[in-house]
């Protein structure tokens, strides 16, 4: 696949993004029985990731399904 110089892959851009995503605080508790843990939200996540993916040229898509959504 050619690509023109000033475009850069795929690949080039999710390195760009990757390099800059921050780690995410783990704000949630979930419990199972006696275990609990800490997680980090999918909203407190893309809040954090979509503006830096955007910089890198790369968008987030989100797709529903009957009655579900594929992130």
């Amino acid at each position: 696949m050619a690509i023109s110089n000033d475009k850069k892959t795929i690949h080039a851009k999710l390195l760009e993004a990757q390099k800059n995503f921050p780690v995410i605080p783990k704000n949630q508790t979930a419990k199972a029985g006696s275990y609990s843990y800490k997680y980090a939200d999918i909203a407190d996540i893309l809040k954090v990731i979509v503006p830096i993916l955007n910089d890198a040229g790369l968008i987030l898509t989100q797709t529903i399904f009957e009655d579900s959504l594929e992130t």
